[in-house]
C-alpha cells in the first residue's frame, strides 16, 4: 500500500513549514503530540523541537503526517491509494528490472544476535518517504503459540550494493508481542511503523535485523524472489552475501508525483 502527493521544493533557504498540497509556507503549526496535547511549533524552532514518533500534524482541525528533512517539515493534507509497488533489483545479471514482491517462497529465520540485511530499492525516481516497512512473519518449527522477545531495526543507506554502517537514517526496536495470529493459528503480515518518517535516498538503503529472543523463540520471515541476503561479519567488519534471498518486504511510502 502506498500514498501518493504532490511537492516541489526548489530551493529553500532556512527552515520551513510547508504544506504538500500546494507547497504553500507558513510561519507555524499546531504539533498533536503523542500523550494528546497540542503545542504551536514556529518555523525557526524546528531544529531545537522535541518530535516524538507518533506526533501528528494539526491543520484546520484535521491530524497529518509529516516529515522533517533538512530543516524542513512537510506535511501531508493531501494524498492518494496507490495498491502496489514495484521493487528493483540492483543484483541482476541482465541490467536493471523490477518486480512485485507478492510471490511467497521460502523463508529464513533472523539470526540471534547476529546482523542480516535486505536492500531495499523501488523502481522511481521521485521524491519519496518511507512511513512504514510490512514484513511476512512465518511460523518456525518451535512455535509456541506467541513471540516473545525484541528485534532490533536499524535502516541505513546503501553504498555500492552493501549497507553503509556510518549512514544510518534511523534506529529502534520492536516487541515481537506486536505480531499477531488469527484465531486459526496463521501468523498475520507485520505492518512496522517507523519512529521517524525518513526521505528514500535515490539508491536505496538497507534494513537490518538483529533479534534478541525470550524462550528460545525464533522469529522466521518469508523471502522474496530476487534481491540477496547480507550478513554481517565482526571477525572482519564486513558484509558479505549469503547464498538465499533477502526477506520479502511491503513499502508504505508518500511519494511525489
Amino acid at each position: 500500500m502506498l500514498f501518493s502527493f504532490l511537492i516541489q521544493l526548489g530551493f529553500l533557504s532556512g527552515q520551513a513549514i510547508i504544506k504538500n498540497s500546494d507547497n504553500e509556507q507558513l510561519t507555524s503549526i499546531e504539533i498533536l503530540k503523542s500523550n494528546g496535547s497540542k503545542v504551536t511549533l514556529n518555523k525557526d524552532k524546528i531544529k531545537i523541537f522535541d518530535f516524538s514518533p507518533n506526533d501528528k500534524v494539526q491543520f484546520k482541525n484535521r491530524a497529518y503526517d509529516f516529515s522533517v528533512y533538512n530543516d524542513t517539515l512537510i506535511f501531508f493534507d493531501k494524498t492518494k491509494e496507490i495498491e502496489e509497488v514495484a521493487i528493483s533489483n540492483i543484483h541482476s545479471d541482465h541490467g536493471r528490472k523490477t518486480f512485485k514482491s507478492s510471490k511467497k517462497k521460502a523463508s529464513a529465520e533472523i539470526f540471534s544476535n547476529g546482523y542480516t540485511a535486505t536492500c531495499v530499492r523501488i523502481n522511481t525516481n521521485k521524491n519519496t518517504y518511507v512511513k512504514s516497512i510490512i514484513i511476512f512473519p512465518q511460523q518456525s518449527f518451535n512455535f509456541n503459540g506467541r513471540f516473545e522477545g525484541n528485534l532490533y531495526i536499524k535502516i541505513v543507506k546503501n553504498l555500492n550494493g552493501l549497507p553503509d554502517d556510518q549512514s544510518e537514517l534511523v534506529s529502534f526496536k520492536k516487541n515481537l508481542s506486536e505480531i499477531k495470529v488469527d484465531k486459526y493459528g496463521n501468523v498475520k503480515n507485520w505492518e512496522i511503523q517507523l519512529p521517524k518518517i525518513i526521505k528514500y535516498p535515490p539508491e536505496g538503503f538497507f534494513i537490518i535485523f538483529n533479534l534478541e529472543p525470550i524462550n528460545n523463540t525464533n522469529l522466521a520471515l518469508i523471502l522474496n524472489d530476487d534481491s540477496q541476503m547480507f550478513m554481517y561479519y565482526p571477525q572482519t567488519k564486513e558484509w558479505k552475501e549469503m547464498n538465499y534471498n533477502g526477506y520479502r518486504y511491503k513499502l508504505k511510502i508518500l511519494q511525489s508525483f
